[in-house]
């Protein structure tokens, strides 16, 4: 999986009162938490706090997780990785509009 550790975030989330280390990614609408230990994923909406799940049936299995250097990442939801899942992570700083000077006459 290459370029997967450049802006992925690891953390550690205090969930039913244990601590589980969970794999965040950030996508434009979701934020993504994958629990690598038990191979399921749970998918909130950006500004929920991750660590207000609660309940099992909020977290999905997954077969597999890759992530590319453009961004992009596809999560397997069944062990022949023919159902899909495909977003691209939120870039750390967002696109900055420029304003562009005509040139100089010469």
């Amino acid at each position: 999986m290459a370029g997967e550790n450049f802006l992925l975030e690891v953390t550690t989330f205090r969930l039913y009162s244990h601590s589980i280390p969970m794999r965040r990614i950030d996508s434009t609408h979701s934020t993504w938490m994958f629990d690598t230990e038990r191979m399921r994923f749970c998918r909130l909406p950006r500004g929920v706090d991750p660590s207000s799940i609660t309940l099992d049936s909020e977290w999905q299995p997954y077969f597999g997780l890759e992530i590319d250097a453009a961004g992009a990442f596809t999560v397997a939801l069944n062990a022949d990785h023919t159902r899909l899942l495909r977003a691209w992570r939120e870039e750390p700083e967002p696109t900055k509009e420029l304003e562009l000077q005509p040139e100089a006459p010469t």
